[in-house]
């Protein structure tokens, strides 16, 4: 029989250490983060709802007419026809505002005027979905919706700085997202060449911005891929 006993590990240096990244490790960041790429995805959702109505018959002697309508918004598209009026004129602009909105005509449309109106509100939801939690950069970003808009409209990334408001950033995308494109199929945007839009700091933010109307969409999500730049902290 051989006299040699199994081998015995009485101290922690006969084994092989375990590596235990941490917050703080520089290998965590070096060897792992800076070469993983992450996701966040947001759901933008539907894109309007509608609603019909007509004004009351009344007499205007101007070329406008102010409508009240609690469903109305600055943000919503109305398009409003002259159902009856005393005079033939065309709509030649509708302003909406908070609860009201105002018709232009071409000229007075004078007596029993009733004007018929559709009002179109977008319900996507636009505005800030994402918040930096250290320095990175933006990669990619990926498109679908289950249902283009009916009319021409785009999505643009912004990036938002210290107490930027939405709408008033820089656009991260070279290419906005074609939001009336073909349905289930999946678009790719890659950012701008410049450094500034691209890479984000601690705190920065990322928005969404339309432009045209999102009637009709429905099920759009959007999914935005970027890259740890250095060593995460909490």
């Amino acid at each position: 029989m051989s006299d040699k006993q199994p081998r015995q590990f009485t101290d922690s240096s006969d084994m092989t250490p375990t590596v235990n990244f941490n917050n703080t490790d520089d290998k965590f960041d070096a060897k792992w983060m800076r070469s993983k790429r992450m996701i966040v995805t947001y759901d933008v959702g539907s894109g309007a709802t509608t609603h019909a109505g007509a004004s009351t018959s009344q007499t205007v002697g101007g070329t406008t007419l102010a409508i009240t309508d609690a469903s109305v918004t600055p943000a919503s598209i109305i398009t409003a026809t002259i159902a009856t009026s005393a005079n033939t004129v065309s709509v030649a602009k509708v302003t909406p505002g908070a609860g009201t909105f105002t018709v232009t005509f071409s000229a007075s449309p004078g007596a029993g005027t009733v004007v018929a109106y559709t009002i179109t509100n977008p319900i996507g939801k636009m505005g800030v979905f994402f918040i930096a939690p250290t320095d990175l950069t933006i990669i990619q970003a990926l498109l679908q919706t289950q249902t283009g808009t009916t009319g021409v409209a785009t999505a643009q990334i912004e990036k938002l700085i210290d107490t930027e408001a939405p709408g008033a950033g820089v656009d991260v995308l070279a290419t906005p997202f074609d939001l009336q494109a073909t349905v289930n199929v999946t678009q790719s945007q890659r950012p701008v060449l410049a450094t500034f839009p691209k890479n984000l700091k601690r705190k920065d933010r990322l928005a969404l911005k339309a432009t045209g109307s999102l009637s009709g969409m429905q099920g759009c999500v959007i999914v935005v891929e970027y890259q740890y730049k250095k060593q995460f902290t909490q």
